[in-house]
């Protein structure tokens, strides 16, 4: 799971649909963030 999360804003930035305030390609808060989400809604249904 996280690593879908990671390819997904590693290909993004890469691209430049989106980019990070100090330049990182992966901010890793922003990826934990996202799959602790996802945990907790599957664990809430």
């Amino acid at each position: 799971m996280i690593g879908v999360y990671a390819a997904f804003a590693i290909l993004g930035a890469i691209s430049g649909l989106w980019g990070y305030h100090f330049g990182e390609v992966l901010p890793i808060f922003f990826v934990l963030g996202w799959a602790l989400n996802t945990w907790a809604a599957c664990g809430i249904v």
